[in-house]
């Protein structure tokens, strides 16, 4: 029995600190000679914790330095990479990870911006959910934001590579996308850098609006937040350090975004700082792990995975993340909610935009948008709890069911009345009015000459959805029509 529950004990310890395999490409800028330092360079291999967003890295294959580029990762477990050869010519490598990252060409000579010459480089990479690979590459001619996709397979190939790339767009003038990663639905996340001011934020597009988008079209994204380090402070890129002209600053770099098991967005980002000093100047980095969650309120997480000391001429920063998680990310979220009243029946109709790992809504009614009290549930009609279409649904409730609350404001008038009254006189009066107003109000007629009991005051409705980790969300409080 002591054996068995150790073992139990042992299996919900691994289970509780399991950890994510997230692959991070590494580079290096290089001003002059190195010091020596030893910096990540090339592929790491990085595990993340999602129980306590903490994360550390390891060379994923020594072999592999200097091969690998901005990458992403199938199902299969092989490892993408877009090789450059010359302007507009790359070739793409895959690797098996699950066979000592074995190499093969997938795509040779391949262009990413559909042979027009603009000079695009590639900037990220991610693999959808159906094995689907999408390539950003951004153009320093034309100043545009090129995608072009191809197939990955279980056996590290490729086919049917996008003749005609799609464009990526936003509501800023100047924007370079860095990376891009895929949840659940398809939908689409996009990490863009505004040009103009520094700050980075991420851009996303829905599955059915990204599918819908032709060969050669525009992808216009749509802006979900932007990236902070902490509440109110957001991150800025300051590009200074590619001068040649060096003062003392800081600047923070966002390079990567991927997902992990449990629905965290991970986001690559490098705080650098250069200081002057005598003949040069001095550098130094922090790479971390933003660690995002769209329903963890405005706290981010950093898991800190390399400090590099200050040294004078070398500094390495994470320049792509890639893994093949994909989590229902964004939480639930209600469309339009109507309540209404006919005779003594309340009926509700509520629509959700999408939902994740939900589980049951809760309806709550209130005589003076206050007080609440629930008095039903309906089980979510999505499958295994995800939707990312609007799903609609409905609540009917007898009134006669609600007892005291339906005349609560009434029934809290008389009684209150009651308490603060002394004289004995107007306390029999009262009581006579509480007796008086019950019968009346549970006794009408109607034309039929049925006993109905029909509440004429005022209903307030919120809905609260329930996930499968007990985390509720709640919508606006409206009140019931007639």
């Amino acid at each position: 029995m002591k054996s068995l529950t150790i073992l139990l004990f042992l299996l919900i310890s691994f289970l509780t600190n399991s950890q994510d395999k997230i692959y991070g490409f590494y580079d290096i800028f290089i001003s002059g000679s190195t010091t020596g330092t030893v910096a990540p360079n090339g592929l790491e291999q990085i595990a993340f914790t999602p129980s306590s967003n903490n994360a550390s890295f390891s060379p994923a294959s020594s072999s592999l330095s200097g091969e690998i580029n901005h990458i992403g990762i199938n199902k299969y477990d092989f490892l993408y990479s877009v090789e450059g050869i010359a302007t507009d010519n790359f070739h793409v490598n895959s690797y098996n990870t699950k066979n000592n990252f074995s190499a093969n060409r997938a795509l040779s000579n391949i262009s990413l911006n559909g042979g027009n010459g603009s000079d695009a480089r590639v900037r990220g990479m991610a693999i959808d959910k159906n094995d689907v690979a999408w390539v950003t590459a951004f153009s320093v001619i034309d100043g545009k934001n090129y995608v072009t996709t191809f197939k990955t397979n279980s056996s590290g190939s490729a086919t049917d590579l996008q003749s005609k790339p799609y464009i990526l767009k936003a509501d800023l003038t100047t924007i370079e996308v860095k990376d891009l990663a895929f949840d659940f639905f398809g939908n689409l996340y996009a990490l863009v850098l505004d040009g103009l001011t520094g700050y980075q934020y991420i851009y996303y597009i829905n599955a059915k609006a990204l599918m819908g988008v032709a060969q050669g079209g525009d992808i216009v994204l749509s802006k979900l937040w932007q990236i902070s380090e902490a509440a109110g402070k957001p991150i800025k890129y300051d590009p200074k350090y590619f001068g040649g002209s060096f003062i003392d600053f800081q600047t923070y770099n966002a390079e990567g975004i991927a997902f992990s098991s449990e629905g965290q967005l991970l986001i690559s980002v490098d705080k650098m700082s250069f200081t002057n000093v005598t003949g040069g100047y001095k550098s130094g980095v922090a790479n971390m792990l933003y660690v995002f969650k769209p329903d963890g309120g405005d706290i981010v997480p950093q898991a800190i995975i390399y400090t590099s000391p200050e040294n004078k001429n070398e500094i390495s920063y994470c320049a792509d993340l890639a893994s093949n998680y994909y989590p229902a990310f964004l939480p639930l979220s209600f469309g339009e909610i109507n309540a209404t009243i006919q005779g003594n029946k309340l009926h509700v109709s509520w629509a959700t935009i999408q939902e994740r790992n939900n589980v049951k809504f809760s309806i709550f009614i209130s005589p003076d948008g206050g007080n609440f009290s629930e008095v039903g549930s309906v089980n979510t009609l999505a499958t295994g709890g995800n939707a990312n279409d609007l799903t609609n649904y409905s609540f009917d409730y007898n009134l006669s069911n609600a007892g005291f609350l339906a005349l609560f404001p009434v029934w809290s008038f008389l009684f209150l009345s009651l308490a603060l009254v002394s004289n004995k006189k107007s306390r029999w009066l009262i009581c006579f009015c509480i007796i008086l107003f019950g019968f009346v109000n549970c006794s009408k007629k109607n034309t039929g000459g049925e006993n109905i009991k029909t509440y004429n005051g005022k209903l307030f409705v919120k809905i609260t959805a329930t996930d499968s980790k007990g985390k509720t969300i709640g919508s606006k409080v409206i009140q019931a029509s007639r």
